[in-house]
């Protein structure tokens, strides 16, 4: 039958910021009233209109009507098979115990099989039926959230991810590279409607995800990649910790860019937009690189970095510009310009 769960007790204990934030929704709070929008339903939610009680843990949505307690609510987002799944769920989430003679429930203890991708612990959920994927959320593109010197703290959640979407196989992402870079779908939360992409510091710590829509052109008023809203990107390296120690690096802008060279064998980072920052070359210097090929897009926006960047670079490393074929970038590049910079790397 499995542990003793008092509903009552649990209920009451769970904390609802943890939740809302397990779950990837960004809330606002006053007095004991977190607001954010509905998890649920197609209504507009421009302005938030889930609204949940932490003194009491109930929740209710003005659009929708839905209300419920918290209980309920992991319960609906899970598509859970029972209320004991729920508040297992919930207990885990919250750091409580299940009853008040038991131990507080970590995430990641309870055996449901993998629900999710990449890292360990706690999941997003399987529910929230009829969540539509082109909201406008809070969050940035990867150009955008490139300031400030904050530290990314390592997440306590992941993503709950379908690998399967047909968008990775018509970018030519082969099964193994999904699964090398835990890449896939996302259908709730803040990355809803997207394809995700998990970041990593030099650590090898998961500290954000990153968000493609996986169509062209992409919806009205929304960046072709999002990130998490306090997500410091020029702290970062994408890729950098699963190098081994090499001497030479190659610095690629884009995510599938860097998956293809990545494939290729040739050690490649990414610094997920056009600027370099001194903290990023830091990293290099840390992780022992004294040689480095800039191979920004062939594009205007790329061509135009290219001075900037090396600019970054060059009081540091030995540095190569490296020309791909006008408009190209490495994951569309000829095998012919992919073999002249492997050449290059290894020269």
């Amino acid at each position: 039958m499995g542990a003793f769960i008092d509903f009552t007790y649990v209920k009451e204990h769970a904390d609802f910021r943890k939740v809302l934030s397990h779950y990837g929704f960004p809330f606002t709070e006053s007095d004991d009233q977190l607001r954010c929008q509905c998890p649920f339903t197609d209504h507009d939610d421009a302005n938030p209109s889930f609204s949940a009680n932490t003194a009491k843990n109930v929740w209710q949505c003005f659009g929708c009507n839905k209300r419920g307690n918290i209980l309920e609510l992991v319960e609906q987002i899970e598509d859970a098979d029972d209320l004991r799944e729920a508040a297992t769920t919930l207990a885990e989430i919250s750091g409580i115990a299940l009853s008040p003679s038991q131990s507080p429930r970590k995430l990641g203890t309870k055996a449901l099989g993998s629900r999710q991708s990449d890292v360990e612990t706690p999941r997003a959920g399987k529910g929230a039926k009829g969540r539509r994927t082109s909201r406008k959320h809070p969050l940035a593109s990867p150009e955008r959230v490139s300031g400030g010197s904050g530290v990314n703290t390592p997440l306590s959640f992941q993503l709950k991810l379908d690998p399967e979407h047909p968008y990775l196989a018509e970018r030519g992402v082969s099964a193994e590279l999904i699964q090398h870079f835990g890449l896939g779908y996302c259908s709730k939360g803040s990355m809803a409607g997207l394809i995700c992409i998990p970041i990593h510091n030099a650590s090898g710590e998961v500290v954000g995800y990153a968000g493609r829509w996986p169509a062209d052109p992409v919806p009205d008023g929304e960046d072709r990649y999002r990130m998490p809203k306090r997500f410091y990107k020029n702290q970062v390296l994408w890729n950098l910790h699963r190098l081994q120690t090499p001497d030479t690096v190659v610095i690629v802008e884009g995510f599938f860019g860097a998956m293809c060279l990545h494939a290729l064998g040739v050690p490649v980072v990414s610094t997920m937009g056009t600027s370099i920052s001194s903290s990023q070359v830091k990293l290099l210097l840390k992780s022992g690189v004294s040689r480095v090929v800039l191979c920004y897009d062939a594009d205007a926006p790329g061509i135009a970095a290219m001075p900037a960047a090396l600019a970054q670079l060059a009081p540091e490393l030995f540095v190569h510009c490296f020309s791909l074929p006008d408009g190209a970038s490495p994951d569309t590049a000829s095998v012919e310009a992919l073999q002249s910079l492997a050449e290059l790397v290894n020269s």
